[in-house]
């Protein structure tokens, strides 16, 4: 992942002889594993085509920003919306209204570094944002909220500020109106950016590849099953 962004789940294309008779040799799991320090850890090993490319053939990605709750408004634990019913916290409800700009397809030039607004590969699309609920984790005293962000590719930065950005105008530091000029093509404005410390990629999706060579390959490449559970755990 890019420089200061944490992986619950990552998948690497190598070229290795990992097969006994045909079939993937899975002591080659543990024995990877038993090399690697106890912060990265190799799930599976799945066959795929030569032409590959974990990066490139990569769909769509989903990444989770972690933050104490307690940045929305100074306050320590969740707070109920009493003017909306069923809303859940009223913090977290304003923050969704201004995320939710971002889905759709945006020039994002104002998120990154060196690119220009005329640049194709300034436009992403953006296919739900929305930040959760508060949550107590197990042996915390803090509470914390998870913003989840999907979508087919993204820019170096660009969720940073775009998380950056999004507090600040829930905090009253900037204009509502800073969002819509953030996006677009011919301004150029300075954007915060969030820590990098609680930007994780959550997951990734190869479905178009798995389409193209399905008949190809023994199991889809996808974080699915066992390597889900493991997943999970690790994080």
């Amino acid at each position: 992942t890019d420089k200061g962004v944490s992986a619950a789940c990552q998948c690497v294309s190598v070229k290795l002889p990992c097969e006994l008779n045909g079939v993937i040799d899975q002591t080659l799991i543990s024995r990877i594993n038993s090399q690697l320090p106890d912060d990265i850890v190799l799930h599976d090993i799945r066959r795929a085509t030569n032409s590959f490319n974990a990066r490139n053939d990569c769909y769509r990605r989903r990444y989770g920003y972690v933050f104490p709750v307690k940045i929305l408004d100074g306050a320590d634990g969740p707070r109920p919306n009493e003017t909306c019913e069923g809303k859940g916290d009223l913090r977290v409800f304003r923050l969704n209204g201004i995320l939710a700009q971002y889905k759709g397809t945006h020039c994002f030039a104002n998120f990154t570094e060196g690119l220009k607004g005329s640049d194709d590969s300034a436009k992403r699309f953006i296919i739900d944002v929305k930040c959760g609920e508060p949550f107590l984790p197990p042996g915390s005293n803090r509470y914390f909220c998870i913003i989840d962000l999907y979508g087919q590719s993204f820019v170096l930065y660009q969720i940073r500020k775009m998380i950056g950005l999004a507090f600040a105008i829930h905090l009253g530091i900037l204009p509502p109106e800073t969002l819509a000029v953030a996006l677009s093509p011919h301004l150029r404005i300075i954007t915060p950016t969030a820590p990098a410390l609680g930007l994780f990629l959550e997951s990734l999706e190869f479905d178009s590849y798995n389409k193209q060579v399905g008949r190809d390959l023994q199991i889809p490449i996808a974080v699915d099953g066992t390597i889900l559970e493991k997943k999970n755990n690790f994080k």
